[in-house]
């Protein structure tokens, strides 16, 4: 194709190439599309498009980690899975940043994603309201339910279950695609992380964003107590604290915006939230 429009009057004018660049995105191919992953803050610069140029997104929030300040709390929700939103606009030539949420550090929600006037919303900590809802916490004494998450972004945390001074076990974080579970008691288990998007947006096999953390499990007997499974889109597992069980959490998956696994018996065995991610897909012209 010729770069070189003709003028009115005589003459040409060399006309830019149609390109497109970032100072730190991982470009790909999926079938007809050209993709570009943003796993950290960018810019993306786009040159000289076609009219009507469509670009479609995938944008994921920092997911929640599990854990938050509660009084008497034994076993804590998983985190929420951070926010996602798909769709597609039309883009013309320019400059557009690109923000890519942090997972929440432990107590804290997981951080907002952006890009072109677009936000994410960072999953919830544990009992916090975020892009999914982080799962509720138990006590010996009582029970909570899981707190909300964003419309159109995630789902609910699950609520937790307690026979009073012997089973606590912590609801599952919210995902994109499910709501987190609840304790499960035959097994002692925390609750599940509620299953994110499940996609081939950037790859023909399948991948998943804004899973949920599973929930904590304490048990205060010679019972094992077994940590609730991370949602599908890189949730973390939950922890499991008894007589004869310790083991801590684990962390949401980078770039997934999966949310923690839930803490038992303390802050220090909480998953933290996995971080976010910005993907873009086009057909070049």
């Amino acid at each position: 194709m010729s770069n070189v429009e003709m003028l009115f009057g005589g003459g040409a004018s060399n006309i830019p190439p149609f390109s497109y660049s970032s100072n730190n995105g991982v470009v790909s191919t999926n079938g007809v599309y050209t993709v570009v992953t943003f796993n950290s803050d960018d810019t993306f610069q786009l040159t000289n498009p076609p009219i009507g140029f469509t670009v479609e997104y995938l944008i994921v929030a920092g997911g929640g980690s599990g854990f938050s300040t509660q009084s008497g709390a034994n076993a804590w929700g998983g985190g929420g899975g951070g926010g996602v939103l798909t769709g597609s606009f039309i883009l013309s030539g320019g400059t557009y940043p690109v923000a890519v949420g942090a997972g929440g550090t432990v107590g804290n929600n997981g951080e907002n994603s952006t890009f072109n006037g677009l936000t994410a919303i960072g999953g919830g900590a544990s009992m916090r309201v975020g892009g999914s809802g982080g799962g509720g916490t138990a006590s010996n004494a009582s029970a909570f339910n899981g707190s909300s998450g964003t419309a159109g972004q995630g789902n609910r945390g699950g609520a937790s279950q307690i026979d009073f001074n012997t089973k606590n076990l912590a609801g599952g974080g919210g995902g994109k695609n499910a709501a987190g579970s609840s304790g499960v008691f035959p097994v002692s288990r925390g609750g599940s992380g509620g299953g994110g998007l499940f996609t081939n947006f950037r790859d023909p096999n399948f991948e998943g964003f804004g899973g949920g953390g599973g929930g904590g499990s304490f048990v205060g007997a010679s019972i094992t107590a077994n940590p609730g499974s991370g949602g599908v889109g890189g949730g973390g597992n939950g922890a499991a604290l008894s007589s004869n069980t310790d083991i801590s959490a684990t962390n949401g998956a980078p770039n997934t915006g999966g949310g923690g696994g839930g803490a038992a018996g303390s802050s220090s065995r909480a998953g933290t939230g996995g971080s976010g991610v910005v993907i873009i897909r086009f057909i070049e012209p």
